[in-house]
């Protein structure tokens, strides 16, 4: 699940993904008139009811936006037997600790992984 079709383009350069798309057509935003009524949130709800799905990708922008359309896809797609994951946040690849922000660090070190 992406916000916008330039998100799609970005996930096919990389070449890893192979799966389908669901464009929302936006971010949550209700002071910019954003609601879950404009995006395409049934379109989604239909399309996982219909095809067989393992997982459903959440990856969207890490903002106050993003983070809220996440919370909500959630809630609304949670009643479904299907796993729900969200894209990990954290350090950029060849980034140096000394350079990276205080909410960047949090969200790694939340993230942490078994070596």
């Amino acid at each position: 699940v992406v916000s916008n079709i330039r998100e799609v383009f970005a996930l096919e350069q990389m070449g890893e993904y192979k799966g389908l798309y669901h464009v929302l057509g936006g971010l949550l935003s209700p002071m910019d008139g954003v609601t879950s009524e404009t995006l395409r949130v049934e379109e989604l709800l239909r399309r996982v009811k219909e095809l067989p799905a393992e997982e459903i990708v959440i990856a969207l922008d890490s903002t106050l936006e993003g983070d809220a359309t996440s919370l909500y896809l959630r809630k609304v797609l949670g009643e479904l037997p299907i796993k729900i994951t969200r894209l990990a946040f954290g350090i950029p690849m060849g980034s140096s600790l000394d350079y990276i922000d205080g909410g960047t660090l949090a969200y790694a070190l939340s993230g942490r992984t078994t070596l």
